[in-house]
């Protein structure tokens, strides 16, 4: 978004992170990053595609208000 925020304002913060095999798998970018990445867990999770978060924020006057805070997510 290229205006500034201004109260009143709603707006989402959407991180993801995806798993994409060919990059994962190879051995290259393992051996790079075989000190940063814990390798078992990327294997234990790699099939699922990835995850999304989608959070609404409220510019307000006093800061941020996080909408979607009483959103569950254990479901």
């Amino acid at each position: 978004m290229d205006l500034p925020l201004a109260v009143g304002y709603v707006t989402t913060v959407e991180p993801g992170l995806y798993s994409i095999p060919g990059i994962l798998m190879d051995p290259k970018r393992r051996r790079q990053y075989r000190q940063n990445v814990d390798w078992r867990r990327v294997d234990k999770y790699i099939g699922c595609g990835g995850v999304r978060i989608e959070d609404m924020v409220l510019v307000t006057e006093n800061g941020p208000e996080l909408l979607t805070a009483s959103i569950p997510t254990d479901w």
